[in-house]
């Protein structure tokens, strides 16, 4: 018989039976390692961003890794409004020209980013075909119109020369053109995707000619960069009590897409914008809050300074960090334009 003797041999990189066990392999053995399973935890490593005690002195992070930002809440409008300029809407377009200053107060202010633009349905005319029309000498209104001049400015675009021509109501077409084909020419700056993007249809007659019916349209117009949640309002005649045609694909588009309606017969609009300004203030109030680096999830803070003196502290399931950890989005109702929203977090490296 012949007896090998066997030499105990440890191979490279494994301890020996009597040496500390490095479970983590981060230098430091099961006797000083505070997590021996957590490479990223040793005494001696620098401590990070990172909600761990990497250095193993019992604290998290350092006192630069602390961040608070505020946010002064905004409401931003894209609202575009499609009116038939027929000869039959002289009265009609009279009176929502004279209730026009029912919609300002929602959505003109200092803390208010909206932009109005009006078109008509004429699809025919090569001058029309979803341009914006100028009045005095703007395209659209926007906050560099004081409330004077948004109000002059809304009068003379609503209450153009009417057409004394005749022409197919094709309202869904134009608006479609509006915001696709004339979005980077005439009517370049009117339509941005942080804005929320609202219609308020004027007419006495459906849309019978237009290439998209209601369905198609919304799908459409829901495509466009920031406009998943569009709005459509309309003016139209919805009963038999009206003497004027029924418009039922400006009332489909509107229930589609929970917009409010009105009887084009009504003479009277106020009530109707007043409205219409309040749904849109409201759906035009930022959820969304780009911070300046990312963030450690479970560390944000978030909180309402309303006025003065009313603080709204927000429950963690309220909000939730998107992008990439640098986004905090509100699921919960937006406060009020004027309002600061305040954040506090713990930056992630």
């Amino acid at each position: 018989m012949i007896l090998l003797a066997l030499a105990c041999v440890t191979p490279p990189g494994l301890v020996g039976i009597d040496d500390p066990i490095d479970a983590d392999e981060d230098g430091s053995d099961v006797t000083e390692d505070c997590d021996d399973l957590d490479p990223r935890r040793a005494p001696g490593l620098a401590e990070r961003c990172d909600g761990i005690d990497n250095d193993c002195d019992g604290g998290l992070d350092l006192p630069e890794c602390e961040r608070s930002e505020a946010f002064v809440q905004t409401m931003s409008l894209d609202l575009l409004l499609v009116i038939d300029d027929s000869i039959s809407m002289d009265e009609e377009l009279a009176g929502v020209a004279a209730s026009f200053p029912s919609l300002f107060p929602w959505i003109v202010g200092d803390d208010y980013d909206t932009h109005v633009g009006v078109i008509t349905m004429d699809m025919d005319d090569p001058d029309e075909q979803g341009r914006l029309i100028p009045a005095n000498g703007h395209r659209f209104l926007d906050r560099s119109l004081s409330t004077e001049e948004a109000l002059d400015w809304a009068n003379a675009a609503i209450q153009r020369p009417l057409d004394a021509g005749l022409y197919s109501e094709r309202a869904l077409d134009a608006a479609k053109t509006a915001l696709y084909e004339h979005s980077d020419a005439e009517n370049s700056g009117f339509r941005r995707s942080d804005a929320h993007l609202s219609m308020v249809f004027v007419s006495d007659e459906d849309d019978e000619d237009s290439s998209l019916s209601a369905l198609p349209f919304i799908e459409a117009i829901r495509a466009l960069p920031g406009a998943g949640d569009f709005t459509a309002h309309a003016v139209v005649s919805r009963d038999e009590a009206c003497l004027q045609l029924p418009g039922h694909e400006y009332l489909a588009v509107a229930a589609l897409t929970g917009g409010l309606t009105e009887s084009i017969c009504a003479g009277d609009y106020g009530q109707f914008l007043s409205a219409v300004g309040q749904v849109s203030a409201q759906q035009g109030l930022h959820e969304r809050f780009l911070l300046e680096g990312p963030a450690q999830a479970d560390s944000i803070d978030v909180r309402f300074e309303v006025g003065n003196e009313v603080v709204i502290h927000l429950d963690p399931e309220d909000h939730v960090l998107a992008g990439d950890h640098d986004t905090v989005v509100l699921l919960v109702p937006p406060p009020p334009a004027g309002s600061r929203v305040l954040v506090d977090y713990r930056i992630l490296e």
